[in-house]
């Protein structure tokens, strides 16, 4: 479990304790503390796993300080955390059923759970990624602050891996766009509009708009997997987002951009 943390103090205790009292094996669940080294919780969790750095003054340090977390860790499920999210019961278990027939640490995935209100949400916000894909693709891009850092693990994990669907596994994400809950200070200094344009500067340099814009399709399955089903079945996505998926929204964006030249024509289309 990488959880990176930003001045929240004893609440992130209390988020460590609730993850490791909801899971079905707890001895198994390695949890590492990601912070700055100005934090106080610093000499709150001296008898913890932890990953600490220097203090950035000039922007967010949670995408530095969980691939900080992952650099140290052991497991074969390397999972992105935050002081925000909140456990299922037996989550280790369920992510364990998802995954039984899949050695984490031969096959590169990555796994999406439920953590926004949108049933139809693939975005890897809290990616769960194997040991496999986190020693072939790495986690977070280094140069992504903040913004756009998940759309771009989105993109590496559907066209260089394989995302699973794993939203069955309902994650409570208390953030101020899905919850009534205070702004921390952690995700106002994430979203200045500063930060989405770093990002998106950044992320439009390394996709093309076709891999942009072509649809995130996950892997869905009733039955465990096999590596092979997986490599199949991922294969088969990226296909279908190419001949199919990106067509359709490119005729979409092109019919958007006739009826406003229409409008602006002074012609009115219902």
């Amino acid at each position: 479990m990488l959880h990176a943390t930003y001045r929240a103090g004893h609440s992130a205790l209390a988020i460590r304790a609730e993850w490791l009292r909801s899971a079905c094996e707890p001895a198994r669940v390695e949890h590492i503390f990601a912070m700055d080294s100005d934090d106080s919780l610093v000499a709150l969790t001296y008898d913890c796993r932890r990953a600490i750095n220097a203090p950035m003054m000039d922007g967010p340090s949670a995408v530095r300080n969980w691939n900080a977390a992952a650099a140290v860790a052991s497991g074969d499920l390397l999972f992105v955390i935050a002081d925000d999210l909140h456990p299922p019961k037996h989550w280790d278990k369920q992510l364990s059923l998802l995954i039984r027939n899949l050695d984490p640490r031969h096959v590169p995935f990555a796994l999406k759970v439920s953590d926004s209100d949108d049933p139809t949400d693939t975005l890897l916000r809290h990616p769960v990624v194997s040991r496999a894909f986190y020693s072939r693709l790495g986690l977070f891009s280094g140069d992504l602050r903040s913004m756009y850092a998940d759309d771009d693990i989105s993109l590496r994990a559907f066209w260089k891996a394989a995302i699973i669907d794993g939203r069955r596994i309902h994650c409570e994400h208390r953030h101020p766009t899905y919850r009534d809950v205070q702004w921390s200070e952690s995700q106002v200094r994430m979203n200045r509009p500063i930060e989405y344009q770093h990002g998106r500067e950044l992320f439009e340099q390394k996709w093309t708009w076709r891999e942009r814009n072509s649809a995130r399709l996950l892997v869905k399955h009733r039955r465990p997997l096999s590596s092979r089903q997986l490599c199949y079945a991922s294969a088969r996505n990226r296909l279908l987002a190419r001949l199919v998926f990106y067509p359709l929204r490119c005729a979409r964006a092109a019919w958007s951009r006739l009826k406003r030249g229409r409008k602006a024509n002074g012609r009115i289309i219902v």
